[in-house]
């Protein structure tokens, strides 16, 4: 029982420092740049080394907690930005950046229960709403966009990893 409180702190730290990917991104490159792939040519170690951490924890999960099977698409789908950068492979590169924030909004609301669906729909609609400002309304880059987009999934794994919600 401790090695399972043990691996679920090493989660919670994982999926906030998870949630500071975007900042320290910033921090090392010393920019703000228009979107976290900008990164991957700016610091490329740095941008892999964050991404590919994040993509474990989700297929860490997976291996651990078996019914979340779906993690593993989530998890690979990071690789797939790292490998296929946004410069040159950018429809790749999109479709698994795609994979990741719609793959993650939709695991949240449809492997949910009933009893917590209703308050997860909310939320991926603020999140969609939140991309309509960037992609629609133009209101900020993307980076701003992927940030909106990671603090309920941040939230969610951390939740979840707590067994505060399902």
């Amino acid at each position: 029982m401790r090695g399972v409180k043990l691996f679920t702190k090493i989660q919670v730290i994982q999926a906030v420092i998870f949630l500071l990917i975007p900042f320290v991104l910033w921090f090392i490159h010393g920019e703000l740049l228009g979107s976290i792939s900008a990164y991957a040519h700016a610091t490329p170690m740095v941008f892999a080394f964050s991404l590919t951490l994040a993509g474990s924890l989700f297929i860490n999960d997976c291996i651990i907690t078996r019914k979340r099977w779906y993690n593993y698409i989530i998890g690979f789908s990071l690789f797939g930005v790292v490998i296929f950068t946004n410069k040159d492979y950018p429809i790749i590169h999109y479709i698994f950046a795609s994979i990741f924030f719609l793959g993650s909004i939709f695991n949240m609301v449809f492997f949910s229960s009933n009893s917590e669906r209703i308050w997860k729909i909310i939320i991926a609609v603020l999140v969609v709403f939140g991309l309509c400002g960037c992609f629609l309304l133009h209101w900020y880059s993307i980076f701003w966009a992927e940030f909106i987009g990671m603090i309920p999934i941040s939230i969610h794994y951390v939740l979840e990893a707590l067994d505060k919600i399902d």
